[in-house]
């Protein structure tokens, strides 16, 4: 894949094997946090992971000026609610700026957007906040932390997996979709493939695609009828056809890569079931695929891989969970104008719109009477990934 998607497209690393090299890198870990040793072994550790070597009374001297003991305590400075106050802080924070910094980027940046008298305190919090990377994502928090905890610090990793709404593409047409995130997902290395799969949040899972007017409260979803999935990774399809009941969509992919004019494959295939997470070999930062659904395709990446610490939950059976996801607004009833829309509404002689968007609480009050339905109309589930969460 690496033939159609080059590295001055993207931004990807190497390949990485993650089970040679987080066992390496955990030995180091384990080695400078043993508190057995002498400080002196512990700190020339540190200087051979840092790959340079020093004199010793540069090391020394490097040691010093690192250390704990210069950091001083600072006054914690609250944002004021008024514009004398707002500009006094910004005042101050210019007022000491080294001669040698001035050329900085950052610096140039803050001096070009001193606040004037006219500028509020609401427009110089939305021009700082604005400007944050993650401002349109919220983080989750479904680790249950149980009390069982047998995962030790640094003996486990963690993947940040990030998942983007599906891929919309017409063939014969190009297109300049830009991949929008959905949600992102912490998986461990001693995680299935298939673990990660269960994981993965889509409406099409929770979509019934087919009228549910007469029986609302009897649904089917199409998660629970067409389990087929497929995972693409580095050069491997992980499909889940284990029996009959499933297709695997892996086959159509091998026979198309056979066809050496596409420049793509050879690849391999395997059951996602038998494979975990730490014996992968993949590039941070490249678009892999999971496909479900027939033809619903998102990509996802992996944008870090670390060693789980303290701070983590220690569980095994917390993972994988979610970390944020998309805070895009979500598009409301219609009637209420303050819950989620759920429902779609078609070909109603009540109500104005076609189609019509309702949540449960509208639709039901207003469109059945002791759990009968009113007049004529169609109905559909509606879902939204960012609410599905």
């Amino acid at each position: 894949m690496e033939k159609v998607y080059t590295r001055q497209q993207l931004n990807f690393s190497h390949e990485v094997n993650l089970k040679e090299h987080f066992e390496l890198f955990s030995n180091k870990v384990n080695f400078i946090n043993d508190f057995s040793l002498e400080e002196s072994e512990q700190d020339e550790e540190i200087f051979n992971l840092m790959g340079i070597k020093l004199k010793q009374d540069t090391k020394d001297l490097l040691k010093d000026t690192c250390s704990f003991e210069h950091l001083a305590e600072s006054t914690l400075k609250t944002i004021p609610n008024d514009k004398k106050g707002m500009k006094k802080l910004h005042d101050s924070s210019l007022k000491h700026i080294p001669l040698e910094a001035k050329s900085l980027e950052t610096i140039k940046n803050l001096e070009a957007n001193v606040i004037t008298k006219n500028r509020s305190v609401k427009e110089y919090t939305d021009f700082y906040v604005n400007g944050l990377k993650y401002r349109s994502q919220v983080e989750i928090d479904d680790t249950n932390f149980r009390h069982l905890e047998n995962l030790k610090e640094n003996d486990e990793i963690l993947l940040f997996i990030r998942i983007y709404a599906p891929f919309r593409y017409i063939p014969g047409f190009k297109t300049s979709w830009i991949p929008r995130f959905s949600h992102e997902i912490i998986v461990s290395g001693s995680n299935t493939v298939q673990d990660f799969c269960k994981k993965i949040l889509c409406p099409s899972d929770e979509n019934v695609s087919y009228d549910i007017s007469e029986n609302p409260d009897n649904l089917q979803p199409t998660k629970g009828k067409y389990k087929s999935c497929l995972i693409f990774i580095h050069d491997t399809l992980y499909h889940n056809a284990k029996d009959s009941n499933y297709v695997d969509y892996s086959e159509v992919v091998m026979e198309f890569s056979k066809n050496l004019n596409y420049g793509v494959g050879p690849f391999k295939k395997e059951l996602m079931d038998n494979v975990l997470f730490k014996d992968l070999k993949l590039k941070l930062g490249y678009p892999y695929m999971y496909q479900h659904q027939g033809d619903c395709e998102h990509l996802f990446t992996i944008s870090d891989i670390r060693l789980i610490h303290s701070s983590d939950s220690l569980c095994s059976e917390d993972y994988p969970r979610f970390a944020c996801a998309s805070n895009k607004i979500t598009r409301r009833c219609m009637m209420c104008g303050t819950k989620e829309a759920c429902y779609i509404v078609r070909n109603c002689d009540r109500i104005p719109s076609d189609p019509a968007y309702m949540c449960e609480i509208c639709f039901k009050s207003y469109l059945y009477i002791d759990g009968k339905k009113v007049g004529n109309f169609k109905a559909y589930v509606y879902f939204e990934s960012s609410y599905v969460c």
